[in-house]
């Protein structure tokens, strides 16, 4: 398997835990796509473990999962990973995060608009 996509299929914190393990050790996954299942900060922090241990994965689509709220080791774990070729952590609507935006959102936001 060298493509996953679990777009939209709300695996939740539980599910993100379990498949965080999995991903710290799988070797032949290229392209991920977790994005639509708002995970939020709890699920990104499990996250960021795996991201910052898997080294074969190239592509990583994140849309619409607030894992700014993970703070910086998302982020963090992103930049160490160097297999990495394509991250995408779109939201869904500018205009909308903006309307509901947390503290936390707005570092990572601006943070963002730094790059």
């Amino acid at each position: 398997l060298q493509t996953l996509s679990l777009w939209g299929n709300r695996i939740g914190v539980k599910g993100c835990v379990y498949f965080s393990t999995g991903l710290e050790i799988n070797s032949t996954l290229k392209s991920l796509d977790i994005g639509m299942n708002f995970l939020g900060a709890d699920a990104g922090s499990f996250l960021s473990g795996a991201i910052k241990l898997n080294k074969h994965l190239t592509h990583f689509y994140s849309a619409c999962n607030n894992l700014c709220k993970a703070g910086g080791n998302i982020f963090q774990a992103l930049l160490e990973n160097s297999s990495l070729e394509v991250v995408d952590l779109e939201t869904v609507s500018y205009t909308h995060l903006r309307a509901h935006e947390t503290e936390a959102d707005l570092v990572c936001r601006l943070l963002l608009e730094k790059k």
